[in-house]
């Protein structure tokens, strides 16, 4: 299946373009700033020149439905909807999370924690066990992250199949979370409490394209054309209230 996989659920710009065999053939990743409305459709249209597509050839949009930046979100929504519509093919929702987490495919060693500035020290996060998400995405606190950490170690422990299996003594954070964040000591901490030796991949920030391909594939492989949705039924993965409702009284 030939996809199309977009986000902008942050501060980058991404576009790329995978074949059938979930070979990644263009890749593209632009700090941007805040120009995604002017510059997401031009870069698609570049991707698809380089590979030598036309449009026709894509049977998927694969986009990043967040968490993340509220107008980053709904543009990237907006654009895979209109692309799917236009040329009647699905979409696949992917967790910009999840993508973020798919950096590290192949990884059996270590707990993967992608997080995301949220901002007021708040962050969005997940948790993934070899290849597998094991606590969904959330938006808390530092505090909160480290409870979902114990809460799921805890299940591990009372999990006869789980104890079978290697036990993680190190996490890896990664995303704009854990650049904001490598240097909190009270985290660390915590993180040391629950047993984890704290790694932080601080180089990665945002969501790439090519990674945001690789899960699209890895649902297709585990759920089949199930995780494949009519452009209409669409819908972004916000986790937070905007800046209007918050100043609103609606903080969340």
């Amino acid at each position: 299946m030939n996809i199309l996989a977009i986000d902008t659920s942050g501060s980058a710009c991404c576009v790329a373009l995978a074949d059938d065999s979930g070979q990644v053939l263009v890749d593209f990743n632009l700090q941007l700033g805040r120009t995604h409305s002017q510059q997401l459709q031009p870069l698609i249209e570049a991707a698809l020149k380089q590979a030598g597509w036309p449009a026709t050839a894509l049977q998927a949009v694969a986009v990043g439905i967040g968490p993340g930046s509220y107008t980053g979100i709904r543009i990237g929504a907006a654009t895979a909807q209109g692309m799917a519509v236009a040329l009647d093919i699905p979409v696949l929702p992917v967790s910009s999370l999840a993508a973020l987490a798919a950096a590290q495919a192949g990884e059996t060693c270590r707990l993967i924690c992608p997080i995301t500035d949220a901002r007021h020290r708040r962050v969005y996060g997940a948790l993934w066990w070899q290849d597998r998400p094991v606590v969904a995405d959330f938006l808390g606190d530092l505090q909160r992250l480290s409870e979902k950490i114990r809460n799921w170690l805890s299940l591990q422990s009372k999990d006869r199949a789980a104890l079978a299996q290697r036990r993680p003594d190190e996490i890896l954070l990664l995303g704009s979370g854990a650049a904001a964040y490598a240097s909190d000591t009270a985290l660390k901490q915590d993180l040391l409490s629950l047993g984890l030796k704290p790694q932080f991949r601080t180089e990665q920030t945002v969501v790439r394209a090519a990674d945001l391909a690789a899960e699209a594939f890895r649902q297709l492989r585990q759920e089949g054309p199930g995780c494949l949705i009519d452009p209409a039924a669409l819908r972004p993965h916000y986790l937070s209230r905007t800046s209007a409702e918050r100043q609103a009284g609606l903080y969340v």
